[in-house]
């Protein structure tokens, strides 16, 4: 599904106690589409991605695998 770029999480626990992060801008300006999936409750939100072909092949992966259809957004 091509190489798997680390995105910082913006809330983490560490020592039982909540740690809020920022993330950088940088990081947030290579991501190119989202992956969303239609759920009872609406839309979730699977992930971001840096290309279309990393989404295009997400996507293909959990159709086969988990019969779900992926809606890709451009960012």
């Amino acid at each position: 599904m091509g190489p798997l770029t680390e995105v910082p999480a913006l809330v983490r626990i560490e020592n039982e106690h909540w740690i809020f992060e920022r993330i950088e801008a940088s990081t947030l300006h290579d991501l190119t589409h989202r992956l969303v999936l239609q759920t009872s409750d609406g839309e979730e939100v699977v992930g971001v991605t840096e290309n279309l072909a990393t989404a295009l092949e997400v996507a293909r992966c959990m159709a086969e695998q988990d019969q779900k259809v992926v809606l890709i957004q451009s960012l």
